[in-house]
């Protein structure tokens, strides 16, 4: 990796930040860490995305890798879907393991499903449970190219539309780095 900065320069915290001063920006360094302090928006009888509050900024033409750790309660019918949204012309695939789910592109396990490795703009899905709250959780990871900068977030909502609560919960987190 060819470094951005030459001997005598100086140096601006925006420069390493992103312009924030609190590590989360997408500058040199670029990526940060992000936590959801109180759970988002239900979703119920929609399989339209809402976002997570997991969002990060990234920049053009840089390369970044993430992880994330979804808390969520869902019905078995309406299940846990996800999806990550990067800027216009990202490239690159992510994975999600979680509670057992028997549909494409899942591989099930028993109580535990491995996804393949889905396209950056792609979503997959993990199962709730019968009774719709027990506390569950995805782990998900990923990596992926920009080519214009913007912001990089997780969405979440329904497999089935179901007149039944789905919710990412407070304590999720995703963290996000940039490599080159």
């Amino acid at each position: 990796m060819t470094s951005p900065f030459v001997a005598g320069m100086k140096l601006r915290v925006s420069d390493l930040t992103g312009g924030t001063g609190s590590g989360s920006g997408g500058g040199a360094v670029g990526g940060g860490t992000v936590r959801m302090s109180a759970d988002a928006t239900t979703v119920s009888n929609s399989t339209s995305f809402t976002d997570t509050g997991l969002t990060l900024p990234v920049v053009a033409n840089a390369f970044y890798v993430f992880t994330a750790w979804l808390r969520y309660t869902s019905g078995s019918t309406p299940d846990f879907k996800v999806q990550p949204s990067s800027p216009s012309g990202t490239t690159g695939g992510w994975s999600m393991v979680g509670y057992g789910r028997d549909v494409a592109p899942a591989a099930d396990t028993g109580l535990g499903a491995q996804f393949i490795v889905a396209d950056i703009g792609s979503s997959l899905t993990v199962a709730g449970d019968a009774t719709g709250t027990l506390a569950l959780c995805a782990l998900i990871n990923g990596s992926f190219t920009t080519t214009t900068a913007g912001n990089f977030l997780l969405r979440y909502g329904q497999r089935t539309a179901t007149v039944s609560n789905t919710i990412a919960r407070a304590g999720s987190f995703m963290t996000l780095q940039r490599l080159a």
